[in-house]
């Protein structure tokens, strides 16, 4: 986590998709709570929205689309809800990510 909050903050963002992924709910319950510490819960509300874009399929990944992809813990959900995320941001095409009938790709 770093304190200069522009400059690193897509960095912050790629940390937590990576803690989505391969730690448990709680630990990113911590990480959230440092970063709200660093920077303020507004803040925290923002960058839990904010999404990583893949460039060649034009979507956006948020955290919230990292943890149902990739994991099996509703708790890893809750703790999200818990920082303000949000699941009716559409993607870079204006879709919403929740259609059934739209696979979000996500590569490594």
């Amino acid at each position: 986590m770093n304190r200069n909050l522009c400059q690193f903050f897509e960095c912050d963002l790629v940390y937590l998709h990576l803690r989505i992924i391969f730690t448990s709910p709680n630990e990113v319950d911590d990480f959230l709570a440092g970063y709200c510490d660093l920077h303020g819960l507004y803040a925290t509300q923002m960058f839990v929205n904010h999404s990583l874009l893949d460039g060649d399929e034009l979507f956006n990944i948020s955290p919230i689309d990292c943890a149902v992809m990739w994991t099996q813990d509703p708790q890893m959900i809750r703790v999200l809800y818990k920082w303000g995320a949000d699941t009716s941001i559409p993607t870079i095409n204006e879709r919403v990510n929740n259609n059934e009938n739209s696979v979000l790709p996500y590569r490594n």
